[in-house]
């Protein structure tokens, strides 16, 4: 939220997006697939670039530090746009949609239980405050 200056939900929408790719950010290796990896389960080049991108900073790919700071690293650089989708929208599911459509792209989208994640992460959020 701080890192983009987000509303809650639409930081949200983006946690449950990763909490639906990686079973609740523990599901580190894609169970079906191409064998992506971390939260936003990257795969293809992009999984290559993470990895490389943890190792030159001296972070285990599979630690949170990893996971934030290569997904901050996309949303400052190729995948900008998936941010000012997210800060257009108006509700946790439109800011859930958002983030999938212009970040996730997920072959399968399953996006009730991305919904479902978001509305946990909110919750919990909520909760700390």
């Amino acid at each position: 939220m701080k890192e983009f200056g987000l509303k809650d939900f639409q930081t949200a929408g983006i946690a449950g997006n990763l909490g639906h790719e990686s079973n609740g950010f523990h599901a580190l290796i894609e169970i079906r697939g191409s064998g992506g990896r971390g939260w936003a389960q990257w795969s293809g080049s992009r999984r290559g670039q993470f990895l490389s991108w943890a190792k030159a900073h001296g972070l285990d790919w599979k630690s949170e530090d990893a996971n934030i700071g290569f997904l901050v690293h996309e949303l400052k650089g190729p995948y900008g746009s998936s941010i000012h989708a997210v800060e257009k929208s108006p509700t946790l599911r439109a800011a859930t949609i958002a983030f999938e459509r212009n970040y996730e792209r997920a072959g399968i989208i399953h996006m009730e239980s991305r919904v479902a994640w978001a509305k946990k992460a909110l919750a919990a959020y909520r909760k700390a405050k």
